[in-house]
This record gives structure tokens, sequence and C-alpha cells, in this order.
């Protein structure tokens, strides 16, 4: 891996219509943007209070 820093992560939290039973819900989510175990980024999708 290249860089001289620490490994850290960044995050964001948005709101979505999702249609669940053929019911349109607005929910809250929240993407942890971060490095891979080889320095790759990775996206991950949660819940707003997952860490």
């Amino acid at each position: 891996m290249t860089g001289t820093g620490p490994r850290t992560a960044s995050s964001i939290r948005f709101t979505l219509y999702v249609q669940i039973g053929g019911v349109s819900r607005l929910i809250t989510a929240k993407d942890v943007i971060g490095s891979g175990d080889a320095g790759e980024p990775v996206i991950t999708v949660k819940w707003p209070d997952d860490d």
C-alpha cells in the first residue's frame, strides 16, 4: 500500500425511497467509504446507527 498517513474512513447519510410490500417508504442510510485490505476503495451501506 502506498501513502504516508493512517487509513481513514468518511461517511455520508442519505435518504431514499424503497418499495416494501408495494408501499413506498422513505428511509435513511449511511455510506462508509474507506480502504480495503489492499488499499482499494470500499463503500459499505449501513443503517444510520450502525458502527
